[in-house]
């Protein structure tokens, strides 16, 4: 008897605590539903505000923006992350920078990285600092370039190339004693190139300081984003011993349309590794080096495919004259490859 009492008892327990469980759930759900409606429809009313004030239609932040809630916040936060992937004029980018600032976002940011309590958080608020372009947090940023974490290293490069701060990158890359992998500088380099700015009287005043594998990056900046003050620089590269160093001149000069050293670029139209070539006639392309037309004919003939299209591109490239070399070639070289490559490139005339 008292054995039933105690199992309709125990049923009744676990009954109550199974009801409880689904009241829970249900409130539980209900409350959720409740607020991501709530979260969805306050996101829909501040999405159109934050684009009109961002984007200069209407200068008034508007009331919607004065919030000290959290959850308010974090949606303005993310509006802005998905607003500042899109704008590109600094005037916007300011923009930006005031809302966040104004929401209290930007300071906390700030004491996430003074306080650096964890590389993983400093990391993070780095992230977010440079995707809003938060300039003002630049110095505190560059701090992160002196840790010993290379995740953080990209991090910070990130985010201080998308603000345009620049010379604490050309800096690091250019004085740091650890021992940098050449995969690292080429990803930060890349992200230098990237950079709507970059320092060139830093990038100049550090190169010689350099170690070879940030020489490298540096003149493929200085070509990429045509710093034709680095001219120089460039071409004192091609007397260099280091190949790789000498091809990233050439593709320089070509990048450039600009020389004064003619004769030594066309000397690389002798050398015997194809891409050293390549980028020797690339760059007499670009730079009209007409001299050298005789020596592109003849490569015309060259083993290498690729050498014998750009040589012919080259030719077309050079008006008449160069025309009339590659119909010579097409009629009378005694190389039936120079024959095809100069007959691919005179259809391409009158295409």
């Amino acid at each position: 008897m008292i054995v039933s009492y105690l199992m309709i008892f125990l049923t009744i327990i676990v009954a109550l605590i199974i009801f409880s469980l689904l009241v829970f759930l249900l409130i539980r759900k209900y409350f959720f539903n409740y607020f991501a409606k709530k979260r969805n429809n306050y996101y829909e009313k501040t999405l159109p505000i934050v684009i009109r004030y961002v984007t200069g239609k209407d200068e008034r932040l508007g009331r919607g923006l004065n919030t000290t809630s959290k959850w308010q916040r974090e949606v303005i936060t993310e509006i802005l992350y998905k607003v500042s992937r899109k704008i590109t004029s600094e005037e916007e980018i300011n923009r930006v920078r005031f809302v966040s600032q104004s929401i209290g976002y930007t300071d906390e940011l700030k004491q996430s990285l003074i306080q650096r309590k964890k590389l993983i958080e400093v990391s993070e608020a780095t992230k977010k600092a440079g995707v809003l372009r938060l300039k003002d947090l630049a110095p505190l940023i560059e701090k992160n370039l002196y840790e010993d974490d290379v995740d953080l290293w990209l991090s910070s490069a990130r985010a201080l190339a998308n603000m345009g701060e620049s010379s604490p990158i050309i800096r690091f890359l250019a004085n740091s004693e650890r021992d940098i992998s050449p995969k690292v500088v080429i990803r930060i380099g890349d992200m230098l190139l990237r950079s709507n700015t970059v320092d060139e009287n830093e990038m100049m005043d550090h190169f010689d300081s350099a170690s070879l594998i940030v020489q490298r990056v540096f003149i493929e900046t200085f070509g990429r984003k045509k710093m034709f003050r680095t001219l120089p620089i460039i071409e004192s590269c091609l007397e260099h011993e280091d190949l790789e160093l000498q091809v990233k001149a050439l593709k320089a000069i070509g990048e450039m349309g600009l020389t004064t050293k003619q004769d030594e670029i066309m000397e690389f139209l002798f050398h015997p590794e194809w891409v050293v070539k390549v980028a020797a006639i690339n760059a007499i392309h670009s730079c009209k080096v007409m001299k050298a037309v005789d020596i592109l004919t003849e490569l015309l003939a060259d083993e290498n495919w690729w050498v014998r299209l750009r040589a012919a591109e080259a030719l077309k490239g050079f008006g008449i004259i160069g025309k009339e070399k590659l119909l010579w070639t097409q009629q009378f070289h005694g190389d039936l490859f120079a024959r095809e490559m100069a007959e691919k490139v005179l259809q391409s005339y009158s295409s």
